[in-house]
């Protein structure tokens, strides 16, 4: 299928390099043995960006990335054909890397360079190559330090002049160093500033958790999930969309929400779960691929539920493979492959109704379409 529409992902690019630990992570002054490494784009523009291309629509990717020879591999990694004529060549600073440890058992950890990316601002994108676009996903805010600085101002005046331009805007966040200066930051001020330009609001419980911990105590499932969505909604955002790992999304929209071609989109609150992946990679930048799979489908015209399934369907894919691209499918191949039974993750959602024919979608007591409500 030729999909409709174009999408610019824009903000943070890194080069990631996962060397798998045949062990553990080693200790203090240890030495730990590693099977050869995977060299990977990284950072939204290459996670939500190329996965997006990859799945079929056309992309655009807007960065800033070194004259250096880690630039050279990130750019050289940029395939599925995306436009980068938007990325920037900084010939100052260092290309953003990470090095992303993934031990044989356990969580994966990183070690972290922003380079070019923190001095990144609203006057190096450009807008007048952004004509043809129809929405501008950015990521991530709380690494970028040129648009987090003074209260997140040039993170608003370059949204304000997207949406001056009519675009639609998605913003993803990312988890922090709790010791890090971008923790200290006044995280509730910044967005209430950066939320009235963003259509949906796209961080996972752990990402906000980290630059705001008060939001631990909405970690209580669904209706925790619920207060947390509708704190960003009275800030400004029009939709929510929580990625809450392995439990799957969750997604929240206001009453008066622009996204979307119907007032299907209006005051909704749906989860849908993942599938169960034939063998599990890692998950690192799964999140951000789910993205890619939810923007594709909505600037295609179908429904919030089939959206969020769709998401799931893409992120399920990509934890299949050590790095968030390689196992990515097309458009085509993700749905017949929901269409021919694809199991998920788990069963139930408890609490939800699922009033919808789709498999793993579930209504919340504040949606519409929802029935009664399960124990």
């Amino acid at each position: 299928m030729r999909l409709k529409k174009r999408l610019a992902v824009l903000g943070h690019a890194c080069l990631d390099i996962t060397p798998r630990i045949i062990g553990q992570v080693p200790r203090h002054g240890k030495l730990s043995i590693v099977e050869p490494p995977i060299w990977s784009a990284g950072g939204v523009v290459s996670n939500t960006g190329l996965a997006a291309a990859k799945i079929g629509i056309g992309t655009t990717l807007v960065c800033k990335i070194g004259q250096d020879l880690f630039g050279d591999q990130l750019r050289g990694l940029y395939a599925y054909k995306p436009n980068v004529e938007c990325c920037i060549i900084d010939s100052m600073d260092p290309t953003s890397f990470s090095i992303v440890l993934v031990p044989a058992k356990g969580d994966r950890s990183f070690l972290h360079c922003p380079g070019c990316n923190d001095t990144f601002t609203a006057d190096d994108v450009p807008y007048a190559l952004l004509t043809g676009i129809d929405h501008v996903h950015f990521g991530y805010l709380p690494i970028m330090k040129a648009l987090y600085s003074d209260d997140g101002r040039d993170a608003v005046i370059m949204l304000s002049r997207l949406k001056s331009m009519g675009k639609t805007i998605s913003m993803d966040m990312v988890q922090v160093d709790p010791r890090s200066e971008t923790a200290k930051q006044d995280w509730e001020k910044i967005l209430r500033k950066v939320l009235p330009f963003v259509d949906i609001f796209t961080p996972s419980f752990g990402e906000m958790v980290s630059i705001m911990p008060c939001f631990a105590r909405y970690d209580t499932g669904h209706h925790g999930w619920g207060m947390m969505a509708n704190k960003f909604l009275e800030w400004g955002c029009g939709a929510v969309m929580l990625k809450l790992g392995t439990k799957g999304l969750y997604l929240r929209t206001a009453k008066d929400s622009v996204i979307g071609d119907s007032d299907d989109w209006l005051e909704r609150e749906i989860i849908s779960i993942p599938f169960k992946e034939e063998t599990f990679g890692s998950a690192n930048g799964s999140g951000d691929v789910s993205i890619a799979g939810f923007l594709t489908a909505m600037l295609q015209g179908l429904s919030p539920e089939l959206c969020l399934q769709f998401a799931n369907g893409a992120s399920s894919c990509s934890v299949e493979a050590l790095d968030p691209l390689s196992a990515v499918r097309s458009w085509d191949e993700i749905w017949a492959r929901i269409g021919n039974g694809w199991p998920l993750l788990s069963d139930a959602t408890p609490g939800y109704s699922n009033r919808s024919e789709l498999a793993g979608v579930f209504h919340g007591s504040e949606d519409p379409k929802c029935g009664p409500l399960k124990d």
